[in-house]
């Protein structure tokens, strides 16, 4: 049986419902009530695209922190548990340090993009074609709707993919690969309140109702995405399995006979092969104007390619409250180099903006109504681009 609670940490569409699924098989006690086969093979609004492993019923949900600490404080589990957190890079590390505080012995696992943009936009791929759900949800927590067209993030269409390639970084977890420095001194952050107050307060803070124990040897794990989709999980599993000591009983082996399925269940590892051949030859394929949420990607890598900077930001706020009246107005960032150098340095210098353009643009990619062409329309003048 589980001897400790297992917190695993990830974006959605970074497989840690696989994860999740493989600890369960593994434990000995779990074994018997988990699923054997977790793929859901049809898409459905209750399940997600086909590839997922929500055939493993994830009791609880993918939630964040805040849900999370609800959740245990509503239901008070008493028997140890596998949590899903619904968490990305840079909070990750708070998070970690906030459920330490809760659980003295509760064991990590991290799901990261390998700080790789390829393995990155496959995660996020992933959440849009395989669980748009997060769509819906995330629009919840969010002050007012940021589309600007109406559309479904249940349906592929052009709006959306207009939409992930403004709002890719924002919208969407991302989780780069831990650095356990900065996770230390998240960690050491806490050790230093719980000493402050008590030796302050000790009458109040003490070992009695706080937890003193923050050591990392075998609580934090971590592994990319990309490695859970390949023949290397089940070495990474049955390490996991054997340092973490989360269960008293545990063979890896189904997981092991297991990993082939999961591995040609996972449409979306097309990505890296396409992406790259399109890198190389130009050439879109199938798969690259297959969906939206794959076509938005290649879109990002043509204007961060050509220097285009797409993302949502404060640009124009910006620069409308620091502009002299004998400033040309410019209302695209990637316009800013056709300044005088004399106003570009004083915008750097003495305002202090940071720049999200870092030359001057491919102007024919710059001019382009984007947001109207295909794909392959955009690709053609690109390319032609590069020949120049």
């Amino acid at each position: 049986m589980l001897t400790k609670n297992i917190y695993i940490l990830y974006p959605a569409g970074y497989s840690g419902s696989y994860l999740n699924w493989a600890i369960h098989i593994s434990d000995n006690d779990l074994y018997n009530t988990t699923v054997k086969s977790p793929i859901n093979t049809s898409t459905s609004a209750q399940f997600g695209g086909a590839g997922t492993s929500h055939k493993h019923v994830r009791v609880p949900t993918h939630q964040g922190i805040l849900w999370h600490l609800s959740w245990v404080i509503y239901n008070r589990p008493t028997d140890k548990k596998i949590y899903i957190i619904n968490e990305g890079t840079p909070t990750v590390y708070q998070s970690v340090r906030i459920i330490m505080q809760s659980d003295p012995t509760g064991v990590f696992v991290i799901v990261h993009n390998n700080s790789d943009v390829d393995v990155d936009a496959y995660g996020t791929i992933n959440c849009v074609t395989k669980w748009p759900s997060y769509g819906d949800a995330k629009l919840q927590l969010l002050p007012t709707d940021p589309r600007e067209e109406d559309f479904s993030f249940h349906e592929s269409s052009k709006a959306y993919r207009n939409f992930i390639v403004k709002h890719h970084s924002a919208f969407f977890e991302h989780m780069e690969k831990p650095d356990y420095n900065e996770l230390k001194n998240e960690i050491q952050r806490g050790v230093n309140w719980y000493q402050t107050r008590n030796r302050l307060q000790p009458h109040e803070v003490n070992e009695s109702t706080y937890v003193t124990n923050f050591a990392l040897d075998n609580r934090v794990f971590d592994i990319s995405c990309a490695d859970i989709a390949s023949n290397y999980f089940p070495q990474w599993l049955e390490n996991f399995m054997n340092n973490s000591g989360v269960s008293d009983a545990y063979n890896c082996d189904h997981v092991t006979n297991y990993q082939d399925n999961y591995i040609n269940s996972q449409s979306n590892l097309q990505w890296f092969e396409s992406i790259n051949k399109w890198e190389a030859t130009g050439v879109l394929d199938s798969y690259l104007t297959s969906h939206c949420g794959i076509e938005a990607h290649v879109l990002t890598r043509i204007f961060k390619n050509s220097n285009i900077h797409v993302q949502q930001s404060n640009w124009t706020e910006f620069y409308t409250k620091i502009k002299d009246p004998s400033w040309p107005m410019i209302s695209d960032e990637n316009n800013f180099y056709t300044l005088p150098k004399d106003i570009q340095d004083e915008i750097i210098h003495q305002h202090g903006y940071q720049l999200n353009v870092s030359s001057p643009a491919n102007t024919d990619i710059l001019h382009l109504n984007w947001q109207s062409l295909s794909l392959e329309e955009i690709n053609q003048v690109y390319q032609s681009t590069k020949q120049k």
